[in-house]
């Protein structure tokens, strides 16, 4: 009882605002991995289905990719799907840190790149980058492809 008395006297709480940024044409896409649940022949079973999204910053335009599985060539083979789709190679891509993208960090808490993927990136001539960890706003874009 004394709380919510005492709640009418309390100042509102406030809510973090988070910046919204925005990049140009070409400079950065964003990618994730989703689980999408499917429906098998049998009644009532279920299986898990994994989808692959890029969604590139500034038109927002999307590329959806079914898979069976996670693993890094299945992520470099979806990877230059998305670009084949888009036409071209965005300067930035911003992933997750996930394991297809990063084996962990090192002593500077710089992200230890996976060879496979630092390969390819420099192959094609774009910038890894990989959010901070436990703020999935930073990747905004990709996580509501996912939805």
């Amino acid at each position: 009882m004394l709380r919510d008395y005492v709640r009418q006297f309390r100042p509102p709480k406030q809510l973090s605002t988070v910046c919204r940024y925005e990049t140009k044409p070409g400079q950065q896409a964003q990618v994730d991995w989703g689980d999408i649940p499917t429906l098998m022949r049998k009644p009532e079973k279920y299986a898990s289905s994994i989808s692959f999204v890029m969604v590139l910053g500034y038109s927002r335009a999307i590329y959806v990719e079914f898979t069976n599985r996670c693993d890094v060539r299945t992520f470099i083979r979806c990877l230059i799907h998305g670009f084949e789709y888009f036409g071209g190679v965005s300067d930035v891509v911003l992933t997750d840190r996930m394991k297809t993208v990063i084996l962990g960090t090192g002593e500077n808490k710089k992200p230890l790149w996976n060879p496979t993927f630092e390969d390819l990136a420099a192959t094609l001539g774009f910038t890894p980058k990989v959010c901070r960890a436990r703020r999935p706003q930073t990747k905004v874009k990709a996580e509501i492809g996912n939805s």
